[in-house]
């Protein structure tokens, strides 16, 4: 009996001296996932989501700056070590006996001995440093291409043991939204390692970032990959027909684009070929009609980009009969199209990008973190993943990314906005209160947060930010605590009624403090007519 199957049985049903033997191997299992002071202090330091589109910026033409090898390995050491233990903190936040799953708890302990790695690996100082860090991020590319798959694997074993649903998905929102970050920042850290050393300076090329980035080029060979998965599932493949409207190319992550396309792809592949099989009755009757078919495709592309939008987006139009299921349905964890969902196949489910269609090369179906990942990965862009039904005809699916060629004047907006944010809570946290100067910063950062409020709540703008939900608490957190300061200092003023009534205001913005009856109420309200309230008013007892 496994220590995972022992925990599952109901107590009485276990004889007392093996009872005993695996209480004591559970203790000594989960001893050694003990939090250290290192892992605990990195695990608290905010995440910098500055990755993917401001990365894109940074590469670009008109940023000139030389790259420093050094220093970028340095600067990825540290924003590794950061997003490793927020991964660990979630691991070790799991219940009970999703934590103890043995497919989840090795990689709990895959990242523990990777943090391990490198809170050892010296400061990053010389050349030789460098290479040497290089060679490790090499090692852990290369032992990392499971992990999604292992992700799976887990949580479908553990599903029923979530407390809730929403406890799982947050747990894989977090985890792999923090992969996604790491595989980024280390691919593009090792491609400009590369080019570096052979200097070998392609100007379609940024280390991992292509620079003339054609999306019709990337949805063709993305129709290629599938058509040939698809021929060697069904040996049929459905005409795909291309509709572009973009010609201009843009800077962009390639593996990441692609990897949603593949994805959506072979659903809509698969979901034509299912329905008209049971339309005609075999195969042999589905490869005549769509040979017959070519000139009216049952599936299509449209690329469009708008010059007042700041995307682009990729259509899908697909004839496969359409989805019982709600749309929110298909983008839960662990929901599957696969009817046969055979166990021995799950060992099959791999890792992220062009390892993940080499490995399943064999399969159409999926094992239900597809389009939840894609979702992920496409918000983690600036962009969205929505569906739309078509009754008995089929779905059109939307993806819109960021173009980074119009997105130049809001990206300077936003970040200028970030960076006054994260300037300001800088000053909060190093200087001491002066009383001489608290109110100036009280309204500075009223501003602040206010203006990234309004940009948060009206564009769903956070992921421009480059934040996730990790990131987004962390704000919640310190405007809290931010609040708090100013109440406190407001209520050391006067102690007459007319000031507990604070108000903060600046030229768009206002910050409302309301005291009663020993609660202190907190609004903060936009003053233009156009937008409403741009965080909740909430709460604070005294």
């Amino acid at each position: 009996m496994t220590l995972y199957e022992y925990l599952l049985k109901p107590v009485k049903s276990i004889r007392k001296n093996l009872h005993i033997r695996c209480l004591s191997e559970i203790v000594k299992q989960f001893s050694k996932f003990s939090s250290r002071d290192e892992l605990i202090e990195y695990s608290q330091r905010p995440i910098e989501y500055c990755y993917g589109n401001r990365m894109i910026e940074a590469c670009s033409p008109n940023n000139s700056t030389p790259i420093n090898l050094i220093k970028l390995a340095s600067d990825l050491r540290n924003q590794l070590l950061v997003r490793i233990a927020h991964c660990i903190h979630h691991f070790q936040s799991l219940p009970f006996l999703p934590a103890a799953n043995p497919t989840l708890l090795s990689l709990h302990e895959r990242y523990l001995k990777l943090f391990e790695k490198l809170t050892f690996f010296s400061m990053i100082k010389t050349n030789e440093d460098e290479e040497k860090f290089f060679n490790l991020i090499n090692m852990f590319i290369l032992q990392s291409n499971d992990i999604i798959g292992h992700l799976s694997i887990g949580c479908r074993e553990a599903e029923k043991h979530f407390k809730s649903y929403k406890i799982m998905e947050e747990f894989l929102d977090n985890v792999l939204q923090n992969r996604l970050s790491m595989r980024l920042l280390a691919d593009h850290y090792l491609e400009l390692h590369k080019q570096q050393k052979k200097k070998d300076f392609n100007n379609n090329w940024r280390g991992a970032i292509c620079m003339n980035f054609s999306p019709a080029k990337a949805v063709q060979q993305c129709i290629d990959d599938v058509s040939s998965i698809c021929f060697e599932t069904y040996s049929v493949v459905p005409y795909v027909q291309i509709e572009n409207c973009m010609h201009k190319p843009l800077p962009y992550f390639p593996s990441v684009v692609e990897y949603i396309l593949r994805e959506l792809l072979k659903n809509s592949m698969r979901a034509i070929v299912e329905y008209n099989k049971v339309l005609l009755g075999n195969m042999q009757h589905v490869k005549n009609f769509f040979n017959e078919n070519r000139q009216d495709a049952l599936c299509k592309i449209f690329i469009t980009s708008d010059p007042n939008d700041e995307h682009f987006t990729i259509a899908i139009q697909d004839q496969g009969g359409g989805i019982d299921e709600i749309n929110e349905t298909l983008f839960r964890y662990m929901f599957t199209g696969d009817i046969k969902e055979k166990e021995e196949e799950e060992t099959n489910v791999i890792a992220d990008f062009q390892e993940r269609m080499i490995q399943s090369s064999q399969q159409m179906y999926g094992h239900g973190i597809g389009l939840p990942i894609c979702r992920l990965y496409a918000q983690s862009f600036g962009g969205s993943l929505s569906l739309r039904q078509v009754a008995r005809i089929g779905v059109d699916v939307y993806l819109r990314l960021v173009n980074k060629t119009s997105m130049t004047a809001v990206q300077r907006k936003l970040g200028r906005r970030y960076q006054r944010y994260i300037s300001a809570r800088q000053t909060f946290e190093d200087k001491e209160d002066d009383p001489k100067d608290i109110w100036e910063r009280i309204i500075k950062m009223s501003d602040v947060l206010s203006a990234m409020a309004i940009d948060i709540q009206t564009n769903d703008i956070f992921p421009l930010y480059g934040l996730n939900n990790i990131a987004r608490n962390d704000l919640n957190i310190f405007c809290r605590e931010y609040i708090e300061m100013a109440i406190d200092f407001s209520l050391n003023i006067d102690p007459t009624d007319e000031v507990k009534n604070l108000r903060i205001r600046s030229q768009e913005r206002e910050i409302v403090i309301a005291y009663d009856d020993g609660t202190i109420f907190v609004i903060i309200q936009s003053l233009s007519k156009e937008k409403n309230t741009v965080l909740p008013t909430f709460s604070l007892d005294m």
